[in-house]
C-alpha cells in the first residue's frame, strides 16, 4: 500500500506539469522543444569533448598539473550549484509535505523524493557528461585509474547536496518572514558576488609584486605559482572537495587507496546531512523546533531608559528635518533591496582597490594621482545612482505618509539628501584614501579630495532630485527590479547615465589644474588643487541651496503623479 501510493503521488506530479505545459501557448511549447533539443546537442558534445580532451592531453599530463584540472571542474561546479541554491530557496518542493500529513504515506519517503528531485540543476545536468566523458577518455587513452573519477565526483555530489539541502530546509524556515527572506536572497546574492572576484584578487593582490622587468617578471611569477601550488597540494588532504582529484591522481599512479578513503569519507559527510536534513524536516512539521523566546522590546530596564533611534536628533539642522533623516534612514537600513543597491559601491570599491594594492607608479603616473584616485572613486560611486535618481520608488506605499507629512517639500527633499550622505560620501572617502595611501599621495591630495566627494554627492543630489520627480518609478519588494518605463523615461535615464562623466567634471576641475601646474614645474600644484576644489564646493553648495525650494515646489505639484507611479503594483 505505502509503494503504491507514493507512485500515485509521484505519478499526480508528472500529470500537474504535463498540463502545465500543455496549457502554454504553441510557440511556448515549440520554444521549449528547441531549447530541450539545444540542451541534449550541448551535453552530446560536452560528452565528446570531455572525451576527446581526455584521452588526447590530459592523458599524457603529469599527476600534479591533472589534479589542477580536476579541481578546476569541481570548483566550477560548486560555484554553480552555489548559484543554483537561490532558485531552490524560492521555489517550493516537488511535493508539499504539508498536504500530505493526512494521507498514509510516510514522511520519509516524501523526504526522499524531495531530496532526489533536488539534484536536478543545470550545474549536475552540464558536469555530469563532461566528467564521464572524460573518464571514459582517459581509460582509452591508457590511464585506467581514471575509473575512480566518476565515484568520486558523484560521492562528492551526494556529500554537497546533503548538506546544501539541509542549508536549504533550513533557510526555507527562517524565510517565514518576507522581511528576512528578502535578506537572506540578498546576502546570498551579494556572496556569490564577492567569490566571483576571488580570482581578480588572486592576481592583483597576490601578485602585486611583479614589476615591469621582463625576465624579473617571469621569474617573480613562477616562485608565486610556485608557492601557491604548494600550498593547494597540501589543502589536498583537508579540503573535502579536493579529494576527488587527489584520489583520481593517487589511483592513476597505481595506488588506489586514498580513493577509497576519499569516497568513504564523502559517503559519511553525505549519510549525515542526509541524516541531519530529515531530522529538521521531521522536527518542523512535528512543530518541535525550539525557539528562543523573544524579548519584549521597548521596555525600559530599572535606572535604564530606552533609547530609540527616531527619538534623537541632529545636529545643524532644525527639528523637522532632523526627524525626516532619521526616518528615512532607518527605512533605508530596514529594506533588504537598499541595502542590496547601497552595497554595490562597496564591491566597486573592493574591486578597485585590489587592483591599486602596492603597485609601483611611476613620476607620471604620482602627478597624476590626484586626478586618476578621483576617477576611480566616483566611478565606484556611480553604483548608487539607481538610488540617488529614484528616490521615492523604494518608498512604494510608504510615501503615502510622505504626503501626508505637514514638513515643507524643500526642507523634505533636504532630508532625504542627507540621508543618503554618508553612504555616499563614506564609499567615496574610504576608496580615496586608500587609494591614496597606496600610490602613496601628498596628504594635501586627501584634504582636496574631500571637496571632491562633497561635490560629486551635491551634483547627483540635484540632479536625482530633478529625476525622482520627474520620472519617478515603482522598484519590486526584494529585488532591484524596477516596473515598466515610459520609453520616454527610459531614454531619459539613459542619457543622464551615460552623461555621469560629463556632470562629473566640477568635481575633476581641482586635480586637473593641479595636475597641469605640477607638469608645467611649478611646486603649488597641490595648493592649487585643495583650492579650486574647495571654490567649487562652495559653489555646488550655494547652487544646491538655491534649488531646495524650487525643486519642493515642483514636488508639490508632482505629488499625485509620484502616488499613482510608485504605490502601483502593474508591472
Amino acid at each position: 500500500m505505502r509503494l503504491h501510493l507514493l507512485k500515485t503521488i509521484l505519478w499526480l506530479r508528472w500529470k500537474l506539469a504535463v498540463n502545465q505545459f500543455s496549457r502554454a501557448g504553441a510557440w511556448l511549447r515549440v520554444l521549449m522543444g528547441l531549447l530541450t533539443f539545444a540542451a541534449a546537442l550541448f551535453m552530446v558534445a560536452l560528452t565528446l569533448g570531455g572525451f576527446f580532451l581526455g584521452r588526447t592531453v590530459l592523458a599524457k599530463m603529469p599527476a600534479d598539473d591533472f589534479m589542477l584540472v580536476v579541481d578546476g571542474l569541481v570548483l566550477g561546479f560548486l560555484f554553480f550549484w552555489g548559484i543554483g541554491i537561490l532558485g531552490e530557496i524560492q521555489r517550493s518542493e516537488t511535493i508539499d509535505l504539508q498536504r500530505l500529513l493526512h494521507l498514509p504515506v510516510k514522511l520519509k519517503d516524501a523526504f526522499v523524493v524531495n531530496y532526489l528531485a533536488s539534484h536536478f540543476s543545470i550545474s549536475l545536468l552540464l558536469i555530469t557528461p563532461a566528467v564521464s566523458g572524460l573518464s571514459i577518455g582517459l581509460i582509452v587513452g591508457g590511464k585506467t585509474g581514471a575509473v575512480v573519477l566518476p565515484p568520486l565526483f558523484f560521492t562528492l555530489v551526494f556529500a554537497v547536496s546533503s548538506w546544501t539541502y539541509c542549508l536549504r530546509g533550513w533557510l526555507v524556515q527562517l524565510m517565514v518572514n518576507p522581511r528576512r527572506r528578502r535578506t537572506i536572497v540578498i546576502g546570498m546574492t551579494v556572496t556569490i558576488i564577492v567569490l566571483a572576484q576571488t580570482p581578480n584578487l588572486f592576481f592583483n593582490v597576490y601578485l602585486h609584486g611583479i614589476k615591469d622587468d621582463g625576465q624579473k617578471t617571469g621569474e617573480l611569477v613562477r616562485t608565486k605559482m610556485d608557492h601557491a601550488r604548494g600550498i593547494l597540494k597540501t589543502a589536498h588532504y583537508y579540503v573535502p572537495p579536493l579529494w576527488v582529484g587527489l584520489g583520481t591522481a593517487k589511483s592513476m599512479d597505481g595506488n588506489g587507496w586514498p580513493a577509497v578513503g576519499a569516497a568513504l569519507l564523502l559517503g559519511a559527510i553525505g549519510s549525515a546531512g542526509v541524516n541531519r536534513a530529515y531530522q529538521s524536516t521531521l522536527r518542523f512539521y512535528r512543530g518541535e523546533n525550539k525557539r528562543r523566546p523573544v524579548k519584549p522590546q521597548n521596555q525600559a530596564t530599572e535606572g535604564k531608559p530606552v533609547k530609540n533611534t527616531l527619538e534623537g536628533s541632529l545636529p545643524f539642522v532644525d527639528g523637522d528635518v532632523s526627524v525626516a533623516v532619521l526616518g528615512f534612514w532607518r527605512s533605508m537600513l530596514r529594506a533588504p533591496e537598499m541595502k542590496m543597491a547601497l552595497l554595490g559601491p562597496f564591491i566597486m570599491a573592493l574591486v578597485i582597490g585590489s587592483m591599486f594594492y602596492t603597485r609601483r607608479f611611476g613620476e607620471a603616473a604620482t602627478h597624476a594621482g590626484p586626478l586618476i584616485v578621483i576617477g576611480a572613486t566616483l566611478f565606484s560611486m556611480s553604483g548608487v545612482m539607481q538610488v540617488v535618481f529614484n528616490q521615492f520608488g523604494w518608498d512604494r506605499d510608504g510615501f503615502r505618509a510622505i504626503v501626508l507629512s505637514p514638513i515643507d517639500r524643500g526642507r523634505l527633499l533636504l532630508a532625504k539628501n542627507i540621508s543618503v550622505f554618508p553612504v555616499l560620501t563614506g564609499v567615496g572617502l574610504i576608496l580615496f584614501v586608500g587609494m591614496s595611501v597606496m600610490m602613496r599621495l601628498n596628504p594635501l591630495v586627501v584634504v582636496g579630495g574631500v571637496f571632491q566627494i562633497v561635490t560629486a554627492t551635491l551634483i547627483l543630489s540635484v540632479i536625482g532630485n530633478y529625476l525622482s520627480i520627474t520620472i519617478p518609478h515603482r522598484v519590486q519588494a526584494g529585488s532591484l527590479k524596477p516596473t515598466k518605463m515610459p520609453a520616454k523615461n527610459v531614454l531619459i535615464m539613459l542619457v543622464f547615465t551615460l552623461l555621469f562623466p560629463l556632470y562629473m567634471l566640477p568635481a575633476l576641475a581641482g586635480p586637473l589644474v593641479g595636475m597641469l601646474t605640477t607638469f608645467s614645474g611649478s611646486r603649488f600644484g597641490m595648493l592649487l588643487n585643495v583650492g579650486v576644489s574647495a571654490a567649487v564646493c562652495v559653489g555646488t553648495l550655494f547652487l544646491y541651496v538655491l534649488s531646495i525650494r524650487p525643486m519642493g515646489a515642483l514636488l508639490q505639484r508632482s505629488e499625485r503623479d509620484i502616488l499613482q507611479a510608485v504605490t502601483s503594483e502593474l508591472e
